[in-house]
């Protein structure tokens, strides 16, 4: 249920990454549009124990994506679970603690997955001036998704932390209470005599 939740996170910022020229305006035609769903992808990447399972939802996102943006079918899918494979690796090797860190982290990745779309549009597209122009946009890209991982990264800490409190039922309340949950517990009594 905890891959569900992360899918419909992620279907939302497809949504929202959709709607980033109305918002970013002029600076959009420039580059700086952010990719909402490479720092969910990172976060699934460096956190999730299950690598497999964080695939599967990064294929299904990045499917998605291809659908919606009118992408040839097996771009971003691809690009999307290579992000994940390789945040896992550097995940094991990057200190993501911080949210500076992990800001960087994910512009990284940006710049590596647009890297990816690229060389894959020289190698499989139609023409080849499409990737040169593109190109100049990778930047931007990394710079403006580098700003915006922190939001996103927080809400996929939220996602994960409420689907795992809801579906665990093995889990104390105490581990709740810590979690952020609202827990109802009894008042300690007070010590008489002092």
């Amino acid at each position: 249920m905890r891959y569900t939740a992360f899918l419909l996170l992620g279907l939302l910022l497809i949504v929202l990454q959709g709607e980033m020229y109305l918002v970013l305006g002029p600076l959009a035609a420039k580059g700086f549009r952010p990719s909402l769903l490479v720092p969910l992808l990172v976060f699934l990447g460096v956190t999730e124990t299950n690598l497999a399972l964080g695939a599967c939802v990064a294929f299904l996102l990045g499917y998605v994506l291809d659908v919606v943006g009118g992408a040839p079918i097996g771009l971003y899918t691809f690009a999307s679970v290579a992000t994940v494979a390789l945040a896992r690796i550097a995940g094991f090797r990057v200190v993501t603690q911080g949210g500076f860190a992990r800001a960087l982290l994910a512009g990284a990745f940006a710049a590596l997955s647009a890297v990816i779309v690229l060389v894959l549009l020289a190698i499989f597209g139609k023409s080849p001036y499409v990737p040169r122009a593109m190109a100049k946009l990778v930047l931007p890209h990394a710079l403006a998704t580098a700003v915006i991982a922190p939001l996103v990264f927080r809400a996929a800490q939220r996602v994960q932390s409420l689907a795992g409190g809801f579906l665990d039922p093995n889990r104390a309340p105490e581990q709740r209470k810590l979690e952020g949950r609202l827990v109802t517990a009894r008042p300690e009594p007070a010590e008489e005599g002092k």
